[in-house]
């Protein structure tokens, strides 16, 4: 799903395996969490997880209250 079609998306960043990453949350519950594996200086790959299962290996919230109310 687009992110722009979308307005209950947010994100949070932070490093998985030593490459940059993101985790993701729909309507505030855990959604994904996608490596952006470095290439020549490019995105050489993207791996995503589409679960919530790994939110706790990086102990992140499984349920993100909405931005206005943090």
């Amino acid at each position: 799903m687009p992110m722009t079609r979308c307005p209950s998306w947010q994100w949070s960043e932070l490093t998985a395996n030593g490459v940059p990453a993101v985790a993701f949350y729909m309507d505030g519950e855990a959604w994904s969490i996608t490596l952006l594996t470095p290439r020549d200086g490019r995105i050489g790959a993207i791996t995503s997880f589409l679960e919530p299962a790994p939110f706790d290996r990086f102990e992140l919230p499984r349920i993100r209250p909405p931005a206005g109310d943090r």
